[in-house]
């Protein structure tokens, strides 16, 4: 027979899981326009079979019901550096994916190990207020018994913002044509795109990175990935000509599904600035490794082009929403070079933003960068700068004592961002791996479900947050907690609208009792006091 426990999205639930290990959740408070989620563990009780069954879940409320898919994490943190705030350091399977459970769909439970459904709920603008009832049915189909469970949620009458944080996780084009073994830059292509820029849009996304020439982004020195380019060139003489056909298709695409802003690909290669970006120019490879940052081909392209881009932006309209950036990533010893290249490429950006992700502040006290992006754990020093509009990032190397979303970290390490994000007045965040499918450096094509790591050089989860899924994506539990963190923001940002910042931030740190820095890792509880606390306050 079967046994079922409803529990909070911030638990996760592992192969040595037992239903005793997590409090049962009866109810919860909401806002109108909140979404909301909770998971459904199901087990095996004396049987030694596996057993079929089907769930229904009963609400006016928009659904999404998934069965939650353990992922292999061959490097779930590198071994010299964490902080211990992981389900495990060791390697093993780990839950992650959300695979939709299709209408009438019949699944399996395994006889030694949970299984857990994943329930997410879009609360409308108009919902009643009040107590609404959840009626969840889960049939035994070997039996035929029939588990009956019930949530019911608090709504109240505010309704919750939009997240305005500004927020890009980088989109790998090439991993998506070659994962769905597709042309590309096809009319097959674009469907697809159009599909994960859909689900970007519904993880809390709202910047994308846009490929006006193939991203100058993880790949091998002398390597190339394959060619993105939305803008057509042709080259006659010392004259450059510029089809902007396909960038209008793809911003029409991200409007489409509520993409505010736009950043350009970078104009000079990672880690340094060195190189060209890979460039087709009349059908053939101009610009690459091959042709040196400062060249003097490179500046007269980019003379002629960079004024061509930034009218035809200003024509679409999206110009003051763009930003462009120079070179990912330069470290100090690169601050030379990239002062160079970027005072070429400014002499054609005239009124442009320009954002780089990089950790030194002598960037922004030498005035070589406005928009610095540091990384969470290099931020102490930019936050002692007067920034008017402040950002961060993590990846990879930010895994110990600050916050990040790896698929080993519990789901608390994750949501605490927007809490963190408030707190320190972060106006934008970047992460650079919304779906990249390959191996570091774009070595080989990998299997997202199968590899996780990029074989064995980032910790688990940090290349991507979503999933293929048939002829699109699919979420992550990270994803779904993360976009939780944004409400939790929006919330601070509201109820700061009616109380003010210093009595907003006091509330904070009574719930939590901490300043909630990014060093700040608040437990489930907190997180879940300061939200239901929150909800009231805000009523």
């Amino acid at each position: 027979m079967l046994e079922a426990k409803i529990i909070s999205s911030l638990e996760k639930v592992t192969n040595e899981s037992r239903q005793s290990d997590f409090p049962e959740v009866f109810s919860f408070k909401a806002l109108r326009a909140e979404r909301v989620s909770f998971q459904i563990v199901l087990s095996n009780v004396n049987s030694y079979k596996r057993i079929p069954f089907e769930i229904n879940v009963k609400t006016d409320f928009d659904k999404r019901v998934y069965l939650v898919r353990d992922v292999p994490c061959a490097m779930p943190v590198y071994n010299e550096r964490y902080s211990g705030e992981y389900i495990s350091t060791k390697p093993g399977l780990f839950p992650d994916a959300l695979i939709p459970v299709e209408k009438d769909t019949v699944t399996e439970t395994n006889p030694y190990t949970p299984k857990t459904v994943w329930v997410t709920l879009d609360i409308p603008k108009d919902a009643k207020a009040g107590i609404n009832n959840i009626e969840i049915e889960i049939t035994d189909k070997a039996d035929g018994t029939v588990i009956a469970k019930e949530i019911s949620i608090n709504i109240k009458s505010t309704v919750l913002d939009k997240s305005d944080l500004v927020f890009t996780q980088w989109f790998h084009c090439d991993c998506i044509a070659d994962y769905h073994k597709t042309e590309m830059m096809s009319e097959k292509h674009f469907e697809l795109i159009e599909k994960y820029i859909e689900l970007a849009a519904r993880t809390g996304i709202n910047m994308i990175l846009t490929p006006i020439f193939t991203p100058p982004l993880d790949t091998k020195i002398g390597a190339e990935r394959p060619t993105m380019q939305l803008v057509k060139i042709e080259k006659e003489g010392e004259s450059y000509s510029f089809d902007f056909t396909l960038l209008d298709k793809w911003v029409e695409i991200c409007k489409k599904y509520g993409i505010e802003y736009f950043e350009m690909a970078h104009l000079f290669t990672q880690w340094g600035a060195n190189a060209t970006p890979k460039i087709v120019v009349s059908g053939q490879k101009m610009f690459g490794w091959h042709i040196a940052s400062d060249s003097a081909e490179y500046e007269q392209f980019l003379s002629q082009f960079l004024p061509k881009l930034c009218s035809h932006l200003k024509k679409l309209g999206i110009f003051e929403s763009c930003y462009f950036h120079i070179s990912d990533e330069p470290h100090k010893e690169h601050l030379e070079t990239y002062s160079k290249v970027k005072g070429i490429a400014v002499k054609y950006l005239e009124g442009a933003k320009l954002m780089d992700a990089l950790s030194n502040v002598e960037y922004y006290d030498m005035g070589i960068i406005r928009n610095p992006v540091p990384a969470t754990n290099k931020i102490k020093p930019f936050m002692q700068r007067d920034i008017d509009r402040r950002w961060c990032y993590y990846c990879c190397s930010q895994c110990d004592e600050v916050s990040n979303r790896f698929i080993a970290q519990p789901s608390y390490r994750n949501r605490v961002s927007g809490v963190q994000f408030y707190m320190n007045d972060i106006y934008g965040f970047l992460h650079w791996g919304y779906n990249f499918y390959y191996s570091q450096l774009s070595v080989e094509k990998i299997n997202p479900y199968e590899v996780t790591d990029a074989v064995y050089a980032f910790p688990s989860g940090d290349a991507f947050s979503v999933y293929p899924y048939k002829d699109g994506a699919t979420e992550s539990i990270r994803t779904v907690v993360f976009y939780e963190g944004l409400q939790d923001r929006m919330m601070l940002k509201q109820l700061e609208a009616r109380i003010g910042k210093e009595k907003v931030k006091e509330l904070v740190k009574s719930v939590t009792l901490s300043d909630v820095n990014f060093e700040s890792q608040l437990t489930k509880n907190k997180l879940l006091a300061l939200h239901d606390r929150l909800v009231e306050e805000l009523g």
